[in-house]
């Protein structure tokens, strides 16, 4: 239980074993744990940017299509209460997908803490990945819902 006081580097750093990412039992003792946790990440971080998309892509969807029940779609809602707006499949959904995507970048981000330039690395690497696949979907280049950037 002590060494979960380990000071940890406030410094760049490649040495990582014995070292914790995120949990106390993800622990990080070989070196194919340190490579599958890289792996995990870049996965994650990826998978994080085409999240970021999707939620644009049904946001811009949901205005576009004009469906009833879309809260974001104003010329149809505009006289409709705010209950009747909040409580819509789309909203409800964007909501979902917003805890999600807040969630996932908080761990990553903590990932990112443990100053350890691999899964530093692995982390810069998937997110350039995530967004070479999802990217070139985005209608809009500025996102204003983005958290980390």
């Amino acid at each position: 239980m002590a060494d979960l006081f380990l000071i940890h580097p406030m410094y760049f750093t490649t040495d990582w074993k014995g070292s914790y990412l995120l949990f106390q039992s993800w622990q990080l003792n070989e070196t194919w744990q340190l490579a599958l946790a890289c792996v995990f990440l870049a996965i994650a971080t990826a998978l994080y940017e085409g999240l970021k998309v999707l939620r644009e892509t049904l946001l811009v969807w949901s205005m576009k299509s004009g469906a009833s029940g879309s809260s974001y779609n104003t010329s149809k809602t505009r006289g409709s209460s705010i209950r009747a707006r909040m409580c819509t499949c789309h909203h409800l959904l964007q909501s979902v997908l917003h805890v999600i995507q807040v969630t996932l970048s908080y761990f990553l981000m903590l990932a990112v803490m443990t100053f350890n330039v691999y899964i530093g690395l692995s982390i810069v690497l998937g997110a350039g990945v995530g967004y070479f696949l999802f990217g070139w979907k985005r209608a809009i280049v500025n996102d204003v819902n983005e958290h980390c950037h």
